[in-house]
């Protein structure tokens, strides 16, 4: 399992990533810096969230111990400011994500889940659809998520199948249950992550509906939009433009 290491200001942001995260991260969470710079040791994080204004010695020390062991090379840097210094010192130690403080905790969720997971092109895909999945609000450690990350998978491999009788089906038999649960998980799922995600997000995947309200999608027009998305060459995308419109 992934370790994430958040080294954070606000327990209450702190909490909330791990609430969002546990079951798919192990992860710590300190205030500071001192401990921070002691869990790279103890702890060797895969992933360091840190807060550029957490308590103790300068925080650009634990980038540069980081740095300096090996132990972590993936830092996604918190601040409520960024000026010209901090900028280059971002770029100097190979900052793989800023965010200003106040960030919204269901798409910094996202860019810890896309540090985690990217290795290198082969997984690309794979990796920005977790990504994607986790900031429109889906969690990670639920069997819904599973189902609906694997019905994405497989609705990939051919935008044209129909869902009742061949994807339904065969992501009943890859993660278990019966028809009938898959296309309820995918449904359920859908639908709780549209209610409690971030309504300008889902506007931007999937419109307005008619009460001016981000539109709730169909399980066929959800997992199209998805593998939209996800699809590298323009080629592989007609079939799917046609079903959604």
């Amino acid at each position: 399992m992934k370790k994430i290491m958040l080294a954070l200001n606000s327990e209450n942001l702190g909490e909330i990533l791990r609430e969002q995260l546990t079951g798919i991260f192990d992860i710590v969470f300190c205030q500071d810096a001192d401990e921070a710079v002691d869990l790279l040791g103890t702890y060797g994080p895969d992933v360091i969230v840190l807060d550029l204004m957490l308590g103790g010695m300068d925080s650009f020390s634990i980038l540069q111990a980081a740095r300096d062991t090996g132990v972590c090379t993936k830092v996604i840097a918190l601040s409520n400011y960024v000026g010209p210094y901090t900028a280059a010192m971002l770029e100097k130690f190979q900052v793989l994500h800023f965010a200003r403080l106040p960030c919204d905790s269901t798409q910094l969720a996202g860019r810890i889940v896309d540090a985690a997971f990217w290795e290198d092109e082969s997984e690309q895909a794979y990796n920005r659809m977790r990504n994607t999945l986790v900031t429109l609000g889906f969690k990670m450690n639920t069997q819904a998520y599973r189902i609906i990350e694997c019905a994405v998978k497989v609705y990939m491999q051919d935008p044209g199948q129909p869902l009742t009788a061949r994807l339904y089906p065969e992501v009943a038999e890859m993660c278990g249950g019966s028809t009938t649960q898959v296309e309820k998980a995918i449904r359920t799922g859908v639908e709780s992550a549209w209610k409690h995600g971030n309504e300008h997000i889902w506007r931007l995947y999937f419109g307005t509906g008619k009460n001016g309200k981000a539109a709730k999608p169909s399980n066929g027009d959800f997992l199209a939009r998805m593998a939209l998305c996800l699809l590298e060459k323009e080629e592989n995308k007609g079939e799917i433009r046609k079903k959604i419109g």
